[in-house]
């Protein structure tokens, strides 16, 4: 989990950055007047302009985080709240609405992330309602729910990922299955997501990509790596700057194509 556990989405600081060219349901985030909603393909408003949050989500399977503020708002940020605890930006409840703008799971959580697949990261007592939980509480807790509404997975991890391939990372680095139980014990520094049955994890300041039953299948020397998408993976050699190198190697750990400056 690279920075956090949330790599899933489309993570922002300005709505504006949000616009993309892909979408899923035939929903398409626009940004107008600091509030947004979302267009079809035919660049037809399905869902007003009205929408407000710390951060957008796409739709994903039908459906789509939306926020409340919390009354009364403050009329100036940082402030402190009824509870005396100190809050960076305004406090938001989050549920999720269908491809009409319907509300189908009411506005309850302090974070969400996007269903995948069938259910959905949420949380509860963060400090930021942010995707992203950059500045999160350690109390903040996180869970799955289903497309009801309903906790499938306990709110009682400080940080989660999203499912991917059956497992998701969940706090200490490990990863469970969509029904809670642990299916490889935290082990790692960092955990990313699983792609084409492996996972790229941190341990001990190597990176090496396991299977799912947490097993080391492949160690590399490099000081970054990426997921493997159709059979390869993105390395870096160097730290930043302009002696990083990026390259790909293969599951074999063999160079595709060697590490070259970018620049």
């Amino acid at each position: 989990m690279k920075g956090s556990f949330f790599a899933i989405l489309c993570v922002l600081i300005e709505l504006a950055s949000c616009l993309s060219l892909s979408a899923q349901d035939n929903r398409f985030v626009v940004v107008e007047s600091g509030r947004h909603g979302y267009i079809n393909q035919e660049g037809m408003l399905v869902i007003p302009t009205t929408l407000q949050g710390t951060y957008v989500l796409h739709f994903s399977e039908g459906l789509v985080g939306f926020s409340e503020r919390v009354k009364p708002e403050p009329a100036k940020i940082p402030y402190v709240d009824k509870d005396g605890k100190l809050r960076l930006f305004p406090q938001e409840k989050w549920g999720f609405i269908d491809t009409s703008g319907a509300v189908v799971i009411r506005a309850r959580f302090d974070a969400v992330a996007e269903f995948s697949p069938g259910l959905a990261a949420v949380a509860t007592d963060t400090d930021r309602t942010s995707h992203s939980c950059m500045d999160c509480d350690l109390n903040q807790h996180w869970g799955f729910i289903d497309k009801s509404g309903k906790e499938v997975i306990p709110l009682q991890y400080h940080a989660v990922s999203s499912f991917s391939e059956g497992l998701a990372a969940v706090s200490h680095c490990g990863y469970v299955n969509t029904s809670g139980v642990v299916a490889i014990p935290p082990a790692f520094s960092y955990c990313g997501d699983f792609s084409e049955d492996l996972a790229d994890v941190l341990n001990s300041g190597k990176w090496r990509y396991i299977d799912k039953q947490g097993k080391v299948v492949l160690e590399v020397p490099y000081e970054g790596v990426r997921s493997f998408k159709n059979g390869l993976a993105a390395v870096e050699e160097g730290l930043s700057g302009p002696d990083q190198k990026f390259g790909y190697i293969d599951k074999h750990g063999k160079q595709v194509w060697k590490p070259k400056p970018a620049l």
